[in-house]
């Protein structure tokens, strides 16, 4: 494991290519040529020769490649890292991709294959459950005890069989099941969100996992739609990005909930934080959704009282600090552009006007 910068763009720039590069001295090309590198450039003292990666080998390059570009600068340096996960010498395990952030490690087990095919991985994920909880215990002794720890099962190329038990067994035991679709999907997230891509990534990993015990508690307005209620209030966006999630048209998403939007257009972020910056607002509203069903997910409001002349009541709600708890239906774009406008004015206070959204 590394946190040297340069080192792990030195690795990013390699794992990010789907072939091994290397240069050797020209009276070894021969040897290399029988491993099955071919030559790409000469001088008169070296080669410099490539050869495709196989499908394994790629495939956990690309993992540690987009964990790299979620902005992750804790990572493995190869495929050689060993945890003890028990209390005998020989209770080790070899993981492909581990990745430590700011609020929790991610460890990956890959398997791809060279062409599509199905089959079980029950004997794969009945290892990873039983070295799951040492290592868990091995990484929070190191990295802090605060840390979240999550298991990813990756698969590329592979179709599990229906047959089998593999997802059920993958859910009971809390590992993440990320395929080929997933992986489209957070690659292209990536492209759009950029520096806010994490929220969106913990929103998909974490969904309805507690940040926090503390609540967020605000100023809202209560009021009736037919007989569904709806409240109005102000929320800071570095808040709502930690808390919402945007369920996007694609497949990724299906069996979640119905999909509002389409990935975020970062062309537009530019044009809105400008528009900010030039002393512009936004007079309509963002409109997020909370569905929880579970009782410590809900949402609470407690009335200080009617309207003089409504029936609309002022109270203070109590949001739940959760990943992924507060659908945003219409105004992504906002939300993000309205961000990045307050994070460059946090340099400059006299130009902050206490800037929130409704």
């Amino acid at each position: 494991m590394t946190g040297e910068k340069e080192l792990l763009l030195k690795q990013f720039r390699a794992k990010n290519s789907p072939y091994d590069k290397i240069s050797v001295p020209i009276g070894e090309m021969s040897a290399y040529e029988t491993l099955g590198f071919k030559v790409d450039d000469t001088t008169k003292k070296k080669a410099k020769m490539s050869r495709r990666k196989n499908a394994s080998k790629e495939f956990e390059d690309d993992i540690w490649c987009m964990f790299y570009k979620l902005g992750f600068r804790i990572l493995n340096t190869d495929e050689h890292l060993e945890v003890q996960w028990g209390p005998n010498p020989q209770d080790t395990h070899q993981l492909d991709v581990v990745a430590v952030g700011d609020d929790a490690i991610f460890v990956v087990e890959c398997k791809a294959a060279e062409e599509w095919k199905t089959r079980s991985f029950k004997d794969d994920i009945d290892v990873m459950s039983k070295y799951q909880e040492g290592v868990t215990r091995t990484l929070r002794q190191i990295y802090g005890a605060e840390k979240r720890v999550k298991f990813i099962f990756a698969t590329r190329k592979c179709r599990v069989q229906q047959a089998g038990n593999d997802i059920e067994r993958l859910k009971a035991h809390d590992i993440y099941y990320l395929n080929d679709n997933t992986y489209d999907y957070i690659s292209n997230l990536i492209v759009s969100y950029k520096d806010s891509v994490i929220y969106q990534f913990h929103g998909l990993m974490f969904k309805d996992e507690l940040i926090n015990k503390e609540r967020i508690c605000i100023p809202a307005l209560q009021g009736l739609m037919g007989t569904q209620k709806y409240y109005l209030f102000s929320i800071e966006p570095s808040t709502l990005l930690k808390i919402g999630f945007v369920l996007h048209r694609t497949r990724v998403n299906d069996s979640m909930a119905p999909t509002y939007q389409r990935l975020l257009v970062p062309s537009r972020l530019k044009g809105i934080s400008k528009f900010i910056d030039g002393g512009g607002y936004f007079p309509n509203s963002i409109i997020i959704n909370f569905s929880a069903s579970q009782d410590n997910l809900k949402t609470e409001f407690k009335p200080l009282g009617n309207t003089l002349d409504s029936k609309a009541k002022f109270g203070m709600l109590s949001i739940p600090n959760a990943y992924g708890i507060a659908y945003i239906i219409d105004g992504q774009h906002r939300v993000r552009g309205i961000e990045l406008a307050m994070e460059r004015l946090q340099n400059d206070p006299s130009k902050v006007d206490n800037n929130g959204i409704s």
